[in-house]
Parts: structure tokens; C-alpha cells; sequence
């Protein structure tokens, strides 16, 4: 029995785990109030205000963005040459 209640406890809550939802729900409950929110908050407009940071934020913002054209051929192909929606190409799917 004791095993049974061990396996349902890890199984596998499929798309939408509650007690995962429940895990964050009360963590975020926690920090709101903790007062932590506020302190993050403030703590985040001074780090922006960093030039270090600004140009950091700007590097990883180019990274992320040559990364996207490079991966989504979709961004630069005209509309007319794209697959239609459902067309997997040759040979299917």
C-alpha cells in the first residue's frame, strides 16, 4: 500500500500539473507578501539605469534576434512562398 501512495505522489499529472501550480502559487503568495516584490522591483529600475547593464541587455537582445532569423526561415520568405498551413512538404508527414 505504502508503495502505492509513493507512485501516485511522483506520477505523472499530465498537461497542467496541479500540485506543481499549487507549488507556485504559494511561492508567489510567499514572496508577495514577504515585501519582496516591491524590494525587486527597485532593485531592477537601479540596475537598469546601469550603463553596463543597458549594453548588456542590448548584446543579449541582438543575440536573440540573429538566433530567430537564423532558426525561423519563415521571418524572411514572402508570403506567397511559405508551406500552407497543414502542407508538410514532400513526403509528408
Amino acid at each position: 500500500m505504502a508503495a502505492e501512495k509513493n507512485l501516485d505522489k511522483n506520477a505523472n499529472e499530465g498537461e497542467g500539473s496541479r500540485s506543481g501550480a499549487r507549488q507556485y502559487d504559494d511561492g508567489a503568495t510567499r514572496h508577495a507578501k514577504a515585501g519582496e516584490s516591491d524590494r525587486a522591483a527597485r532593485q531592477a529600475a537601479r540596475d537598469l539605469d546601469d550603463p553596463a547593464t543597458k549594453r548588456d541587455l542590448a548584446q543579449a537582445e541582438k543575440v536573440g534576434r540573429e538566433r530567430t532569423k537564423e532558426e525561423d526561415r519563415l521571418l524572411r520568405e514572402p508570403a506567397a512562398t511559405r508551406p500552407k498551413s497543414g502542407d508538410h512538404g514532400p513526403g509528408g508527414r
